[in-house]
């Protein structure tokens, strides 16, 4: 009798988590993960009510994009200016597709989670600015090296800035700024503005004012510096009056002052050669500021080498693609046929859905240009285009009927 109900108890279990598993179609841990940053920070405005757990699709919930809507895996979270309390939510690690984080404009407080490229490893925007965060800045940050903007601006934040940020290769918009940071700025930083490090009183250095007078003094023993910029002194003397007193050889006088000679000479035929290299590496990086600059490697081995297996659209701008990278995300490619002809179309779609972020819009991801290609990325849709549907044959013209298509209108009226 007891191994009967035993038996019975077991199939109750099964069942129990059979259902579990069926009743999202969505990914488990990305649903998880919204619940616990709901769980963990405090919404005195209810600003998250919309956040209903019970709804199959989470895509739906406000500040949320996902890669695709039918599957809900998260892309971005924003949830700026909606009020919220409490510490940076590590849960948000459960979300493991996120490439996009905004949390300013709340009342987060604590420090910034020292293994924040571990909790986000594919982040490539990070807001965390106007908040009221505080400790040093970590330099986990530097491990994320898919980051493309960092805003820290308006916290309270302590120490020096670690030098390893700055040498990240794809962060193009960086700020610190009103916080209260100490030290000199690192040289890695030299390619940002003084708007990135203004108003921290106990920061100096290029691109702001000279540490001479501010941060140096109060670290270093005025006696010392003294006493190591007199022996400094001493022993150039002494090395320039031994090299006049042995004479040293013209013939190695004249091989340096000969080769010093032919670098200038070739560093101002690179200079007056390279100016449209120049001018067009100044194109790519205000390009960054809006997208992502993807590898043409990358993506080549994402469609076997550009395979017409993988031809998903052929159109007057160039042909379509479906890219699968490694890690399992689907995109979309576009690569322009005549690159050179279409060049400020290139420009124009980079600089105007880059910045643009709306449910009806399909959102471009990033681009490439490498190897005299032209190729732009944007979100799969696994259903086709809404032209396809609209011309299509008549067994997807009974799919698409009018309640449908006026939906369709409804939503292009909306933007």
């Amino acid at each position: 009798m007891e191994k009967k109900n035993f038996k019975t108890f077991l199939g109750f279990v099964l069942i129990l988590l059979v259902s579990r598993i069926c009743i999202c179609c969505a990914s488990e841990s990305d649903v998880y993960c919204l619940k616990s940053i709901k769980e963990s920070l405090h919404d005195p405005f209810n600003s998250l009510n919309s956040w209903n757990f019970t709804q199959k699709s989470i895509c739906r919930f406000e500040g949320i994009d996902c890669w695709q809507s039918d599957e809900n895996k998260v892309m971005s979270i924003t949830l700026s200016n909606f009020g919220l309390i409490g510490e940076f939510p590590r849960g948000i690690r459960n979300c493991t597709s996120l490439t996009g984080l905004n949390l300013s404009g709340n009342h987060l407080y604590g420090t910034i989670p020292s293994d924040i490229a571990v909790i986000l490893p594919f982040v490539t925007i990070l807001d965390l600015s106007n908040n009221t965060f505080s400790g040093n800045i970590t330099p986990g940050i530097g491990n994320c090296q898919f980051i493309n903007v960092l805003k820290l601006d308006y916290n309270d934040l302590e120490g020096e800035i670690p030098s390893r940020i700055g040498y990240l290769p794809r962060l193009k918009t960086f700020s610190v700024a009103n916080n209260y940071l100490t030290g000199p700025v690192p040289s890695s930083f030299k390619y940002f503005t003084a708007e990135s490090f203004e108003n921290n009183s106990e920061l100096c250095g290029n691109p702001l004012k000279g540490c001479e007078d501010s941060w140096i003094w109060k670290h270093v023993d005025r006696a010392s510096f003294i006493k190591a910029f007199v022996i400094g002194w001493v022993l150039l003397f002494t090395l320039v009056l031994v090299l006049c007193l042995f004479k040293f050889p013209a013939k190695a006088i004249n091989k340096i002052v000969s080769l010093n000679i032919w670098k200038l000479r070739k560093k101002e035929h690179l200079t007056s050669g390279s100016e449209e290299e120049l001018s067009s590496q100044h194109k790519i990086l205000k390009l960054e500021k809006f997208v992502t600059r993807m590898s043409f490697t990358e993506l080549e081995n994402a469609t076997s080498g550009f395979s017409e297996d993988y031809l998903v659209g052929n159109g007057m701008l160039g042909k379509v693609y479906k890219a699968i990278l490694p890690n399992g995300w689907i995109l979309a490619i576009k690569k322009l046929n005549d690159w050179e002809n279409l060049e400020d179309e290139f420009v124009s779609e980079i600089t105007t859905l880059g910045g643009l972020r709306h449910r009806n819009l399909l959102p471009l991801i990033g681009f490439c240009t490498e190897k005299q290609e032209r190729l732009l990325v944007y979100k799969y849709m696994t259903n086709g285009s809404l032209d396809e549907w609209l011309h299509s044959n008549e067994v997807k013209a009974k799919i698409l009927d009018f309640p449908r298509r006026a939906k369709i209108a409804l939503g292009i009226a909306k933007g």
